[in-house]
């Protein structure tokens, strides 16, 4: 037996192995029917010479502190929680999975719930749990097990609560949803949460869970393709005000000599040419007025 029993008891956990029941006979160190965290955890303890793989016997007033029954506090619920978090389409977004008390945890396993058509799963990251023992993790068709053990629960003495976190999911977003703009990232069935003599959080309390999502950003003014039509549309009253006084002269807007600028479109010009014309009439009337009298 070494070290590595351990890591196959975690890949065990996740399905990276095939599961058989000679496992169970031979892995199955806590008695609960099933490969889980907490044989990694008491499978760690064993290889690496620890006296005391299960939990020494209580005598007199004393009973070892690291038992969840002397940590877990009776009726006092334990939330595992996935953070909401905010990402576009094509973008990668690292979302966190918490526990509202770790007190106490060896090991745990979780499994997470996603629309593969929106969401893949790109890498899964250790929490502040973890440290530096190990984690295994496998991605199904919208699915994510994660599961770890350490041989030595997370403890710090004279604390009631220690919040902490599991592990950081890094998703990339593949698709927008058809509806709304938030994806759902769920935690699915009742995550498992184990001491470091194989005990588990689920014996003592109740865990609850808070499902997360990934609320799409707006890209707003990015990749926007105009209307057809919208350009003709905005430049319609240009083009009538070019067009206007069509059949007139192209010459027929005034004279710009400094005797007629500031006069506007009729300009000084003009108006001697008009007298002119009336001068003209009024002499050709005379002349025949002359005539028809003689």
């Amino acid at each position: 037996m070494d070290i590595g029993d351990a890591l196959f008891a975690l890949r065990l956990a996740v399905g990276l192995e095939t599961f058989s029941s000679q496992h169970l006979i031979t892995g199955d160190l806590n008695g609960d029917g099933r490969i889980d965290s907490a044989d990694a955890v008491m499978l760690q303890r064993l290889v690496t010479g620890f006296d005391q793989v299960n939990p020494p016997t209580p005598r007199d007033d004393y009973s070892d502190p690291l038992l969840l029954a002397n940590i877990v506090e009776s009726g006092v619920p334990i939330a595992i929680s996935v953070d909401d978090e905010q990402a576009s389409v094509g973008g990668a977004v690292d979302v966190p999975i918490r526990v509202s008390n770790a007190q106490g945890i060896s090991g745990y396993d979780v499994i997470l719930q996603f629309d593969p058509a929106l969401l893949e799963v790109v890498e899964v990251r250790e929490g502040t749990v973890t440290g530096a023992y190990p984690q295994s993790w496998r991605t199904g068709d919208g699915t994510v097990r994660i599961s770890m053990g350490r041989r030595e629960a997370l403890y710090e003495s004279g604390k009631s609560t220690v919040s902490a976190t599991l592990a950081i999911v890094r998703f990339r977003v593949k698709a927008a949803p058809v509806e709304g703009d938030a994806i759902a990232v769920r935690i699915d069935g009742t995550p498992a949460l184990k001491g470091q003599y194989g005990d588990s959080f689920a014996w003592y309390t109740r865990l609850n869970r808070v499902h997360g999502e990934i609320r799409l950003e707006s890209n707003e003014g990015e990749g926007e393709v105009p209307v057809e039509g919208e350009i003709s549309v905005e430049g319609e009253g240009e083009d009538e005000g070019e067009n206007e006084g069509e059949g007139e002269p192209e010459d027929g807007g005034g004279c710009d000599c400094s005797l007629c600028s500031g006069r506007g479109s009729k300009t000084l010009h003009d108006w001697l040419g008009d007298w002119l014309l009336v001068g003209m009439a009024i002499v050709a009337l005379s002349v025949f007025s002359r005539e028809k009298r003689t």
